[in-house]
């Protein structure tokens, strides 16, 4: 998306009067973040409501290029005062979003039947199109002048998924447009058409701008697991809850992260496609409720492809972070030592403290070491490998052992900050490490999705 700048008016959400407008400039810049600059003060400045007390939140309207707008969580982020022949301020204030078309009583006013959003990715995922060319080398006449090219559009099949628990319907949409009009340089003439895929979100009930995020954040994080390439989410058009059509939308923008997709669609690898997890309307819903399961440790794992820059160190550690959740998630019963084993060794443990008449503090110390069976990081490790088909293991990670030992220092030795990290591996296969063990994360999903062997050997 490119930068997008509204002049117009605005005002506090509060004034419904609108007895103080005050002449500004939106700035809803290319990564979503929202900037406005103001040609005076809105809200308090540091000035006049003390260093010391913080700008609470604010919600602020606005008119600008015959639009309503909505600006929430609205704090100052800077501002000036000149002194001369006039005296002039200006403010500017960072919003944590921008609903355009639609003025919003609060910042969680319930008025949204759903959203309809662009992502990368998506067509290269999902696999079908509707535009194709039929080349033909004669004319009605039989006649041959040459190669004769005839553009069609056919219709998509619409995939549909009910999240039933969630009163939610999901839906993917192929949008098809074709030029009228060609389009004439001094060179050549041309004549386009365009495929979208669109990710559309339908509410029973209407709700609030951002409580529709962790649906399309489901399929933006499927469609990264697939094409192993961070998905962007683009343009997002929230649909108004009306009584009467066509249903009014209003755009809605926020910060997210900048990965820069790709647009080559050879440079994406995709392991699997939408064809590979037919039908979409069971493996969404199952999709969804092993998102929910693994919780942050999977925002963690997708974290590092939607924020690829950092030191290794620290995407060491998260990975094994990561691993370490998604096993607590996938495997809550595990334990160190059989159940019955463990009761007998710490009956037997703490009758011998008793019996020597150990302070309180040592019993206590007693009490919490032998009282968990928690497994370790590494068995943690082992175990997770064994979910994902063991060939697919094998020629990823070779020696699981190895692995899981190294995978664990390197957690412990980032983890503490002790700078024994290059003691207990070799610094070549630090890099190595954590390749292997994002994949292996990304191995076990899509065994969790019921793909088979072949296509988790891929």
């Amino acid at each position: 998306m490119d930068s997008r700048k509204y002049l117009g008016k605005w005002w506090l959400a509060s004034d419904v009067g609108r007895t103080m407008q005050i002449g500004g400039v939106l700035t809803v810049e290319s990564n979503g973040r929202v900037l406005l600059d103001l040609a005076g003060d809105l809200i308090p400045t540091q000035v006049t409501r003390g260093a010391q007390q913080p700008t609470h939140p604010s919600l602020i309207h606005g008119a600008a290029s015959g639009q309503q707008i909505t600006l929430i969580a609205c704090c100052e982020a800077g501002g000036t005062t000149a002194i001369g022949q006039e005296t002039t301020t200006n403010q500017l204030i960072r919003a944590q979003a921008a609903v355009i078309g639609t003025l919003l009583r609060d910042a969680d006013d319930q008025v949204f039947a759903g959203v309809r959003v662009r992502l990368s990715h998506l067509n290269k995922w999902a696999n079908m199109t509707g535009i194709s060319v039929q080349t033909s080398h004669a004319d009605k006449d039989g006649e041959r002048n040459g190669p004769m090219y005839v553009g069609l559009l056919n219709p998509v099949r619409e995939h549909y998924c009910r999240l039933e628990a969630r009163g939610i319907g999901v839906s993917l949409k192929w949008r098809q447009e074709m030029s009228l009009g060609n389009r004439s340089t001094a060179w050549t003439r041309e004549l386009h058409a365009t495929e979208t895929i669109e990710f559309c979100v339908e509410s029973d009930i209407p709700r609030a701008w951002h409580e529709y995020s962790e649906i399309y954040g489901g399929i933006q994080d499927l469609v990264t697991l697939a094409t192993q390439s961070a998905c962007e989410v683009g343009d997002k058009h929230l649909e108004i809850a009306t009584d009467g059509f066509p249903m009014s939308t209003a755009d809605l923008h926020y910060r997210t992260t900048q990965s820069s997709a790709k647009d080559d669609a050879a440079s994406v690898d995709t392991l699997f496609t939408l064809d590979n997890i037919e039908p979409f309307a069971e493996s969404f819903v199952e999709w969804m409720s092993l998102r929910e399961k693994l919780g942050t440790s999977l925002a963690v794992l997708f974290g590092l492809d939607y924020m690829p820059v950092g030191y290794l160190d620290d995407q060491l550690f998260n990975v094994a972070a990561a691993a370490e959740g998604m096993h607590a998630a996938l495997r809550p019963d595990a334990s160190a030592l059989n159940g019955v084993v463990h009761n007998n060794i710490e009956k037997l443990i703490k009758s011998a403290v008793q019996q020597s008449d150990q302070d309180a503090v040592v019993a206590d110390w007693v009490s919490d070491a032998v009282g968990s069976n928690r497994p370790g990081f590494s068995q943690r490790c082992r175990e997770l490998s064994e979910i994902p088909d063991p060939e697919a293991v094998k020629y990823l990670l070779g020696d699981v052992t190895q692995w899981a030992r190294w995978l664990r220092d390197a957690r412990n030795s980032v983890g503490h900050a002790t700078g024994q990290l290059g003691n207990k591996m070799p610094d070549h296969a630090l890099h190595p490490l954590f390749t292997v063990t994002k994949g292996l994360l990304h191995l076990v999903l899509m065994s969790r999705l019921g793909l088979g062997p072949d296509v988790r050997r891929a």
